[in-house]
């Protein structure tokens, strides 16, 4: 109304998440995740050029994002974006990348708790609500247009990420210790295979949070409740395992825990990549994020 002040300043921090993969992305999913987020930033941009403060709520996934999350980072990295482009018309902007701020929005509910123990899981913290306020008013007078808040335990963060290009961090991450016999250093075959066994099926068991005892050897990991998002998460701790990049269809081209560990420990020869049929018939699958959940838990549980 003609009575209230002039606006002087923005936080905009509206957003929501829907987490899916590559092949599971539509037109609508797409939209309703950039819409508030992304294009509401760029609404504001319009309408208020002239602020003392515009500060845009971004997240830490734009840096890291994880399997589901291609879409709320696209968005997150639209407001980076813009925030160094108002800064280049000499415009007040800063774009704050925070990671979970917990129990609160997106990470609320029991979906969210899960969420972020899985980020835990990952060295990946997260911040209270009375420290992050605490934090948005040192940072709102930055003389940078783009912060990132991060708070994480570094040595987890660099084992569960073997594999992954971490020169972004490059400053932050541990040295490198010889701590742990490599398994490609263990000579004896029984040995290392036994290694293996013990390594892939705690895997299993933390991420399908069942005892590792339920885990049987020839029965599809599908049938434990392996779902696409999941085998993601178990291909990454088996990469830490046996410090090496794996295929993003480990999970379908073995699909046991018997045909995993006959393949880390060098038993098997490496599977061809999973085919599935669509409306291309023959279209080869290269990378797990292209299967849909349906189409993913179908193959899982009949063992491809």
């Amino acid at each position: 109304t003609q009575d209230w002040p002039a606006v002087r300043g923005v936080v905009h921090a509206a957003g929501i998440s829907d987490e899916r993969l590559t092949g599971e992305m539509d037109l609508a999913s797409t939209a309703a995740v950039l819409h508030g987020k992304a294009q509401g930033a760029v609404i504001l941009d319009r309408l208020l050029p002239d602020l003392d403060f515009f500060v845009l709520i971004s997240s830490t996934s734009a840096l890291m994002p994880y399997p589901g999350q291609s879409i709320y980072a696209a968005a997150n990295a639209a407001l980076d974006a813009l925030a160094l482009q108002r800064r280049g018309r000499g415009q007040a902007a800063l774009s704050i990348g925070w990671p979970t701020w917990i129990g609160l929005g997106i990470m609320s509910g029991e979906k969210g708790e899960a969420r972020f123990r899985q980020l835990q899981l990952h060295g990946i913290g997260g911040v209270e609500a009375e420290e992050a306020t605490g934090l948005l008013s040192r940072l709102i007078a930055s003389a940078e247009p783009h912060v990132v808040v991060y708070p994480a335990d570094w040595a987890v963060f660099k084992a569960t990420h073997a594999g992954r290009d971490l020169s972004l961090f490059a400053e932050l991450l541990p040295a490198s210790t010889e701590t742990v016999r490599r398994f490609a250093d263990i000579s004896d075959p029984a040995e290392r295979r036994q290694r293996v066994e013990e390594g892939v099926r705690d895997a299993i068991s933390r991420v399908l949070k069942l005892p590792a005892a339920r885990i049987e050897m020839k029965k599809p990991l599908g049938n434990l409740g392996l779902s696409s998002l999941l085998a993601m998460e178990l291909r990454n701790r088996l990469e830490t395992l046996v410090e090496r990049p794996l295929s993003a269809t480990l999970a379908f081209n073995y699909p046991t825990l018997e045909a995993l560990i006959a393949f880390l420990a060098g038993d098997a020869e490496p599977a061809a990549d999973v085919r599935v049929k669509t409306s291309a018939p023959g279209v080869a699958l290269g990378a797990l994020a292209a299967l849909s959940d349906q189409d993913a838990a179908q193959l899982l549980r009949r063992g491809r």
